[in-house]
């Protein structure tokens, strides 16, 4: 009788054991590879890695803080729950790696390689991202595959990125409403057709930033630094630019509905091409008119 290919399962992914001390330590003075191995909950503090391949590894719950492992493989790595705390973390390959819950605060991330990770619940206070390349990353639950099968933007909504470097990032479309970015260095990030609706900047610096199309509608930027920034087409309805610095800042078709202009510094910007000029709060003042 032929079985019906209904009653075959699909076999469950066996998970590796654990590695003991003494494994890891061969393997330390051999190839170096750990791809796929199972180093739950390790301090890995104690051991010397620079060189070592952590590809697929299982590094849940693992204390990696204050380590230089820069240019090191963690590509598809489990690095939920982890302490990569103030960790150097330069040109290393994250791509697709789940850093969910992962503390990482103060963590220097420099050119690193973050597509397609997970970084739901990721504490990234103080962490330097920049030139990181954060295309199609994720902070919240939902799947990043649409029903057509393209990839989402990055996802950074309601993300706590205060005091973060993200100089130079590409986070074009990014969606970062809600997002906390005060104090945060944007300096020269592309943050092109962006979702900044209601997003905290107070402080933030975004000289130079490419935020043509962006929406940044409801969103406070008081005491931001928008210096040769490119807001071309961008929405600051309602936006709050009290006090804001604004020197060769590009502004043609920008809709300035409700901004509030309070105390802002305008220097060489062209102010006539933005939009809904007659609905902006104390423009007037801020032109000196």
């Amino acid at each position: 009788m032929i079985q019906n290919s209904r009653d075959h399962h699909i076999p469950i992914p066996v998970r590796k054991p654990r590695m003991t001390t003494e494994q890891i330590r061969n393997i330390l003075k051999t190839t170096k590879d750990f791809r796929n191995r199972n180093l739950c909950r390790f301090n890995m503090r104690n051991f010397k890695l620079r060189g070592c391949n952590f590809q697929g590894a299982d590094l849940s719950g693992a204390n990696l803080s204050g380590m230089n492992l820069s240019e090191i493989n963690f590509r598809d790595a489990n690095l939920t729950g982890a302490d990569l705390s103030k960790g150097e973390f330069r040109n290393a390959d994250f791509r697709k790696a789940d850093f969910s819950e992962a503390e990482m605060s103060g963590a220097v991330l420099i050119n690193a390689d973050l597509r397609q990770a997970n970084l739901c619940g990721a504490n990234l206070q103080r962490a330097n991202l920049s030139d990181a390349d954060l295309r199609h990353a994720s902070l919240t639950e939902s799947d990043i595959i649409t029903d057509e099968g393209k990839q989402k933007a990055t996802d950074l909504s309601w993300a706590n990125l205060e005091d973060a470097y993200i100089s130079g990032a590409d986070l074009h479309k990014a969606n970062l409403s809600n997002a906390k970015l005060s104090g945060a260095r944007l300096y020269r990030s592309i943050l092109t057709g962006a979702n900044l609706t209601q997003a905290d900047l107070l402080g933030a610096n975004l000289t130079q930033a490419d935020l043509a199309q962006a929406d940044l509608s409801f969103a406070d930027l008081s005491h931001a630094k928008l210096n040769g920034a490119n807001l071309r087409y961008a929405n600051l309805t309602g936006a709050n630019l009290r006090h804001t610095k604004m020197s060769d800042t590009k502004m043609t078709q920008t809709d300035v509905c409700d901004a509030n202009f309070e105390g802002t510094v305008l220097t060489n910007v062209k102010i006539s091409y933005a939009l809904n000029l007659d609905q902006a709060k104390n423009l007037h003042t801020a032109l000196g008119l």
